[in-house]
């Protein structure tokens, strides 16, 4: 019953990701408050004092050390942990800051839920366990306002991630889940600049391959934000067929069957997906079992197959105005998405096509 009590100071002036948090935090029986500014969350933390602070890393009035600055200088909320978010790989010189002033960790956009609940839950009770620093460092280990160690910066000196996610994945310790849980953050930090210091990506290399992981976080905010059963990623090859087909980047919940069903889409396809790209808008089935448009077909057989009886698909309009992709959510039930979860589910569909379009300029270079 404690945990009902516990309230999350989630600050972010990007409204997706502020919601999507406070979505995940409340179906996990937390509290929320949302703060768009950074002079707001510190004024927020002084009223409120809540358990745990998500603090954007940038924020429109202020930075996120600035506004963290504040909360350390302030007796009153000098003792809250402070999770940073970030959409991108911060600098050295901001990590170095927030571990001195003492971030308890940090996390990337899109979230990830199950992690998201993890590293908060792990926080909270490092804070109440050590109350009187109530700071950790991004290593794990609880300081007193002197920098915390870190990792060695030389890659070869981490372990790769699939072992720390593996290792991760049969821990039990709240403790060292957020240990591990922050180990494998720094990983994947690691790995993705490495990444971006490739002039050309070779797509057969599998740690090449692991940069999917963007689009699962994708897929994963998807599912959180309509509240569905599942959800897929595709990107568009304009080049191939008669209009184009979808290859499928990322899914949650389907089968090996859907799967390989659903790997190419074409225009022609009667699925909502091959209808969305033919007529380039939002395609939603509430009902599949009695859908028109794919009574009969190969498509409507595979959805129930696969237990989806309503599914949406919105497509991915790039900076040039041209479709890039699609972003779909499907449901176990029929079900018609409310207009203003459609509204949210639009800007997490622009941060798809931006990172759609980042992919594919990559080789261009």
């Amino acid at each position: 019953m404690a945990r009902l009590t516990r309230v999350v100071l989630v600050a972010d002036d990007n409204d997706v990701s502020r919601y999507i948090a406070c979505r995940v935090l409340r179906q996990a029986n937390y509290n929320t408050i949302e703060a768009r500014w950074g002079k707001e969350a510190a004024e927020l933390a002084r009223e409120f004092r809540p358990d745990i602070i998500l603090l954007d890393m940038h924020m429109p009035d202020q930075s996120g050390l600035t506004t963290l600055q504040q909360l350390r200088d302030d007796p009153g909320t000098a003792a809250i942990p402070v999770i940073f978010l970030t959409a991108t790989a911060h600098s050295a010189f901001d990590r170095n800051c927030a571990e001195q002033l003492g971030a308890s960790s940090y996390f990337f956009n899109p979230i990830q839920p199950n992690t998201l609940l993890t590293v908060v839950e792990g926080s909270i009770a490092r804070a109440k366990s050590h109350p009187k620093t109530a700071a950790v460092g991004s290593d794990g280990s609880v300081h007193d306002g002197h920098r915390s160690p870190t990792l060695p910066d030389d890659p070869s000196a981490s372990r790769p991630w699939r072992v720390i996610a593996q290792e991760l994945s049969a821990e039990t310790n709240p403790g060292k889940v957020l240990n591990l849980s922050e180990e494998l953050i720094r990983a994947l930090e690691k790995r993705e600049l490495r990444e971006k210091g490739q002039d050309h990506v070779n797509e057969a290399d599998p740690a090449v391959r692991n940069q999917h992981s963007d689009y699962e976080k994708i897929v994963e905010n998807a599912i959180a934000l309509m509240r569905s059963d599942y959800a897929s990623l595709q990107m568009l090859f304009p080049e191939r067929g008669s209009g184009g087909e979808l290859l499928l980047l990322s899914f949650r919940g389907f089968n090996p069957q859907a799967a390989k069903f659903w790997e190419w889409v074409r225009a022609d396809s009667k699925s909502t997906c091959g209808i969305a790209l033919r007529d380039n808008e939002r395609v939603v089935a509430p009902d599949i079992s009695g859908c028109d448009f794919m009574a009969g077909s190969d498509d409507q057989g595979i959805y129930l197959q696969t237990g989806i009886h309503a599914c949406q698909t919105t497509p991915l309009i790039g900076r040039a105005g041209k479709v890039v992709g699609m972003i779909s959510t499907h449901w176990r039930t029929p079900h018609n998405p409310l207009q203003k979860d459609l509204q949210l589910f639009d800007s997490l569909a622009r941060q798809a096509a931006d990172l759609i379009e980042s992919r594919v300029a990559k080789p261009q270079k």
